[in-house]
């Protein structure tokens, strides 16, 4: 049975790092993309790194306007797995999101990720980039040619050709990541 298109349970994790300025677009984008979805559960998880910029000035009064978006700050030790994991501890939605704070996810495609995810009954959904049909979008010149690299490299490997396994876009099922809790708590996994 598929969901409604007008049902949705989400929480949007974002890691971040010096982001204040994009965060003060990012989430009246991804709270714009989602209005016409008329009974929604969502929960915005901003994952802070240990930021020197003005990101908590930013998010009060991002905070005032958007009711559900939440700061975490992490203090010690960067580590953007580390930050995804505590957003998933604090999630409290049956999905979760994933994206980047620098505004290379366009929050427009989070509605189709999220009903792709839950319409055709799968597991993780992966948003692309499209690096190699729509160029940089944003990266540097150095960070776009080692991603085109190893996306070649791990297409080698997997026998499969996937236009962005690297991307920091992707979407999934809470329950999954109760299950390896225990694998990732003890590990230094990387995501």
């Amino acid at each position: 049975m598929a969901i409604k298109k007008n049902n949705l349970n989400l929480s949007i994790i974002i890691p971040i790092l010096n982001e204040a300025k994009n965060i003060k677009k990012l989430i009246p984008k991804i709270y714009n993309n989602l209005k016409t979805i008329k009974h929604k559960k969502i929960q915005i998880i901003l994952v802070d790194d240990n930021s020197n910029d003005n990101i908590d000035e930013v998010f009060s009064k991002l905070k005032k306007k958007f009711k559900s978006i939440y700061l975490f700050k992490r203090k010690t030790n960067r580590d953007l797995s580390k930050s995804c994991i505590l957003g998933f501890n604090k999630s409290t939605s049956e999905n979760i999101l994933v994206m980047d704070g620098d505004l290379q996810h366009d929050p427009k495609y989070i509605p189709d990720l999220y009903f792709k995810l839950i319409n055709d009954n799968l597991d993780f959904v992966i948003g692309s980039r499209n690096l190699i049909k729509k160029g940089r979008r944003g990266l540097g010149l150095i960070r776009y040619i080692s991603s085109i690299i190893l996306i070649f490299i791990i297409n080698f490997f997997l026998g499969k050709k996937t236009s962005d396994p690297l991307s920091g876009y992707f979407i999934f099922k809470k329950q999954y990541i109760n299950q390896i809790k225990n694998i990732y708590t003890n590990k230094d996994i990387k995501f």
